[in-house]
């Protein structure tokens, strides 16, 4: 009986302390909570773009322009088209534009405007739809593993690593390069009284 009321107050001191201790299960549990993982990420995409516009005068030859975020969005497009996730329908534009003078000819501009619409399969994946464009998941980010927990005791604070990645990938993340990524995050906790909580500054 005295050897009980001896190791009492050995096991109450020795599960306080632990209580005290931030381990990765409780720290992957409050950041999952705070930040909502697994969380979606998307891609908006437009419903209509122009392409291959010329501004040229009836007697020169045209000057063609392409800006870097037309390149940009046909690219992009162009893949999730091969896929058979979306569909372009093309129609030829031409606008006159007359001479301010009368001794220079006038002028004219063409370009392609391309209507984009969401094929069947496409259309699966969907979230959201607005009258110019369209937004469509690509995958979702989680938490993979808490990397390292390092206390500091005087300061009563723990820092916390862990690694993110994506995961459930669709075929429109599977067309973009960056599907694969890893990434490597870092985070704070405070000690209570009540225990370790995710620090918000």
């Amino acid at each position: 009986m005295k050897k009980i009321f001896f190791l009492l107050p050995v096991i109450i001191l020795v599960t306080t302390s632990c209580k005290k201790h931030l381990n990765r299960e409780d720290a992957k549990k409050q950041i999952t909570n705070t930040y909502g993982y697994p969380v979606v990420v998307d891609y908006d995409f437009p419903k209509e773009f122009t392409k291959d516009f010329i501004n040229a005068s009836e007697l020169a030859i045209g000057t063609k322009r392409e800006d870097d975020s037309v390149k940009e969005i046909t690219n992009s497009l162009q893949r999730f088209e091969n896929a058979g996730l979306i569909k372009f329908e093309e129609k030829r534009e031409r606008e006159e534009i007359p001479s301010l003078f009368f001794n220079r000819p006038s002028g004219f501009q063409t370009w392609t405007l391309v209507k984009v619409s969401l094929t069947d399969e496409g259309k699966a994946y969907l979230i959201k739809e607005t009258n110019d464009k369209f937004k469509v998941k690509l995958w979702e980010t989680d938490i993979v593993d808490i990397s390292g927990v390092q206390e500091m005791e005087q300061e009563k604070r723990a820092k916390v690593d862990y690694t993110i990645s994506n995961k459930n990938i669709t075929p429109f993340g599977e067309k973009l390069s960056n599907k694969n990524k890893m990434t490597q995050k870092t985070i704070y906790f405070s000690l209570h009284d009540d225990g370790w909580r995710i620090q918000t500054n």
